[in-house]
Protein backbone atom coordinates (compact mmCIF):
# COMPACT_ATOMS: atom_id res chain seq x y z
CA UNK A 1 0.00 0.00 0.00
CA UNK A 2 1.06 3.53 -1.12
CA UNK A 3 2.24 5.66 2.20
CA UNK A 4 1.50 9.59 1.77
CA UNK A 5 2.79 11.76 4.73
CA UNK A 6 3.90 15.15 5.39
CA UNK A 7 6.61 15.66 7.69
CA UNK A 8 7.85 19.35 8.92
CA UNK A 9 11.65 19.79 8.46
CA UNK A 10 14.35 20.22 11.17
CA UNK A 11 17.75 20.92 10.47
CA UNK A 12 18.64 17.27 10.69
CA UNK A 13 16.75 16.84 7.01
CA UNK A 14 19.24 19.62 6.02
CA UNK A 15 20.94 17.16 3.54
CA UNK A 16 17.45 15.28 1.64
CA UNK A 17 15.93 19.01 1.84
CA UNK A 18 19.24 20.00 -0.55
CA UNK A 19 19.27 17.14 -2.49
CA UNK A 20 15.53 17.55 -3.32
CA UNK A 21 16.11 21.16 -3.75
CA UNK A 22 19.00 21.14 -6.36
CA UNK A 23 16.96 18.41 -8.44
CA UNK A 24 13.77 19.78 -8.47
CA UNK A 25 14.69 23.24 -9.67
CA UNK A 26 17.44 21.82 -11.99
CA UNK A 27 14.54 19.83 -12.99
CA UNK A 28 12.20 22.38 -13.41
CA UNK A 29 14.41 25.18 -14.73
CA UNK A 30 16.99 23.44 -16.34
CA UNK A 31 16.43 23.07 -19.99
CA UNK A 32 15.42 27.09 -19.65
CA UNK A 33 19.33 27.95 -19.04
CA UNK A 34 22.61 27.58 -19.09
CA UNK A 35 24.47 24.93 -17.51
CA UNK A 36 26.39 27.61 -16.25
CA UNK A 37 23.77 29.76 -14.48
CA UNK A 38 21.67 26.67 -12.94
CA UNK A 39 24.90 25.39 -11.17
CA UNK A 40 25.67 28.77 -9.48
CA UNK A 41 22.30 29.21 -8.66
CA UNK A 42 22.21 25.68 -6.81
CA UNK A 43 25.37 26.62 -5.20
CA UNK A 44 24.62 30.00 -4.27
CA UNK A 45 21.06 29.21 -2.97
CA UNK A 46 20.92 25.66 -2.01
CA UNK A 47 24.33 25.06 0.01
CA UNK A 48 24.55 24.05 3.26
CA UNK A 49 25.05 27.54 4.91
CA UNK A 50 21.79 29.18 3.46
CA UNK A 51 19.47 26.45 3.88
CA UNK A 52 20.81 25.62 7.51
CA UNK A 53 20.08 29.26 7.85
CA UNK A 54 16.61 28.88 6.02
CA UNK A 55 15.58 25.87 8.14
CA UNK A 56 16.71 27.86 11.81
CA UNK A 57 14.23 30.97 10.84
CA UNK A 58 11.36 30.96 12.64
CA UNK A 59 9.30 32.51 10.51
CA UNK A 60 9.72 30.21 7.21
CA UNK A 61 8.69 26.28 7.37
CA UNK A 62 9.53 23.61 5.58
CA UNK A 63 7.93 20.14 4.70
CA UNK A 64 8.66 17.48 2.74
CA UNK A 65 5.82 14.96 1.33
CA UNK A 66 7.21 11.69 2.06
CA UNK A 67 6.10 8.73 -0.34
CA UNK A 68 6.45 5.65 0.69
CA UNK A 69 9.02 7.09 3.34
CA UNK A 70 11.36 8.87 0.55
CA UNK A 71 10.88 13.02 0.15
CA UNK A 72 9.49 13.31 -3.20
CA UNK A 73 8.17 16.60 -2.94
CA UNK A 74 8.53 19.96 -0.46
CA UNK A 75 6.81 23.11 0.46
CA UNK A 76 8.83 26.59 1.72
CA UNK A 77 6.15 28.84 3.65
CA UNK A 78 7.63 32.36 4.34
CA UNK A 79 5.25 33.92 7.37
CA UNK A 80 7.13 36.95 8.24
CA UNK A 81 8.52 39.71 5.77
CA UNK A 82 8.82 37.15 2.77
CA UNK A 83 11.19 37.93 -0.26
CA UNK A 84 7.89 39.62 -2.06
CA UNK A 85 7.63 42.63 -0.23
CA UNK A 86 4.89 41.41 1.84
CA UNK A 87 4.45 42.38 5.29
CA UNK A 88 2.90 39.50 7.80
CA UNK A 89 1.57 42.31 9.57
CA UNK A 90 -0.71 42.20 6.81
CA UNK A 91 -2.16 39.29 7.09
CA UNK A 92 -0.18 37.54 4.37
CA UNK A 93 1.77 34.20 4.27
CA UNK A 94 4.23 33.33 0.93
CA UNK A 95 4.10 30.49 -0.58
CA UNK A 96 8.03 30.68 -1.30
CA UNK A 97 8.51 26.92 -3.26
CA UNK A 98 6.88 24.22 -3.97
CA UNK A 99 8.41 21.56 -5.86
CA UNK A 100 7.74 17.97 -6.73
CA UNK A 101 10.28 15.36 -8.64
CA UNK A 102 9.04 15.08 -12.16
CA UNK A 103 9.28 11.52 -11.71
CA UNK A 104 6.15 12.25 -9.19
CA UNK A 105 4.54 14.73 -11.67
CA UNK A 106 0.37 14.00 -11.67
CA UNK A 107 0.21 12.34 -8.64
CA UNK A 108 -1.31 15.09 -6.74
CA UNK A 109 1.18 15.79 -4.79
CA UNK A 110 1.76 19.62 -5.11
CA UNK A 111 -2.00 19.84 -4.59
CA UNK A 112 -1.71 17.95 -1.09
CA UNK A 113 1.39 20.56 -0.45
CA UNK A 114 -0.53 23.65 -1.84
CA UNK A 115 -3.14 22.46 0.58
CA UNK A 116 -0.91 22.20 3.46
CA UNK A 117 -0.06 25.54 2.91
CA UNK A 118 -3.50 26.88 2.91
CA UNK A 119 -4.15 25.04 6.64
CA UNK A 120 -1.04 26.56 7.75
CA UNK A 121 -1.99 29.77 6.44
CA UNK A 122 -6.02 29.76 8.28
CA UNK A 123 -4.17 27.88 11.22
CA UNK A 124 -2.18 30.96 11.55
CA UNK A 125 -4.71 33.51 11.35
CA UNK A 126 -3.15 34.87 7.80
CA UNK A 127 -5.87 36.39 5.06
CA UNK A 128 -3.88 35.73 1.92
CA UNK A 129 -0.84 34.11 0.49
CA UNK A 130 1.24 35.77 -2.02
CA UNK A 131 3.52 33.84 -4.65
CA UNK A 132 6.35 34.26 -7.02
CA UNK A 133 5.77 32.01 -10.53
CA UNK A 134 8.44 32.31 -13.82
CA UNK A 135 6.06 34.26 -16.56
CA UNK A 136 7.15 30.97 -18.59
CA UNK A 137 6.55 28.39 -16.06
CA UNK A 138 2.99 27.16 -17.77
CA UNK A 139 2.17 24.06 -15.50
CA UNK A 140 2.86 26.10 -12.25
CA UNK A 141 0.72 28.89 -13.87
CA UNK A 142 -1.99 26.88 -14.52
CA UNK A 143 -2.19 25.20 -10.84
CA UNK A 144 -2.52 28.61 -9.28
CA UNK A 145 -4.93 30.39 -11.41
CA UNK A 146 -7.11 26.95 -10.73
CA UNK A 147 -6.29 27.54 -7.39
CA UNK A 148 -7.69 31.03 -6.95
CA UNK A 149 -4.13 32.96 -7.51
CA UNK A 150 -4.35 36.35 -9.59
CA UNK A 151 -1.28 38.43 -10.66
CA UNK A 152 -0.93 41.52 -8.60
CA UNK A 153 2.51 42.85 -10.12
CA UNK A 154 6.04 40.85 -11.43
CA UNK A 155 9.74 41.12 -10.40
CA UNK A 156 12.99 40.70 -11.57
CA UNK A 157 14.45 36.69 -10.74
CA UNK A 158 18.15 37.01 -11.38
CA UNK A 159 19.45 33.63 -13.02
CA UNK A 160 23.36 34.32 -13.38
CA UNK A 161 23.77 37.10 -16.27
CA UNK A 162 20.02 36.96 -17.13
CA UNK A 163 17.53 38.49 -15.62
CA UNK A 164 13.62 36.87 -16.11
CA UNK A 165 10.48 38.13 -14.82
CA UNK A 166 8.77 36.46 -12.02
CA UNK A 167 4.30 37.27 -12.01
CA UNK A 168 3.61 37.69 -8.21
CA UNK A 169 0.67 36.31 -7.25
CA UNK A 170 -2.00 36.61 -4.34
CA UNK A 171 -4.94 34.89 -3.31
CA UNK A 172 -7.35 35.96 -0.58
CA UNK A 173 -8.65 33.88 1.59
CA UNK A 174 -12.34 33.55 2.72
Amino acid sequence: MEDIKIHRCTIEDLQALQKISRKTFAETFGSYNTDEHVNEYLERSYNDEVLGSELRESNSEFYFLMFNNEPVAYLKLNFGMNTLGYNSEDGNMELQRIYVLREYYRHGFGKILFDKAVQEARDKNRTSICLGVWEHNDRALSFYTRMGFKKVSSHVFHMGDADQTDYVLNMELN
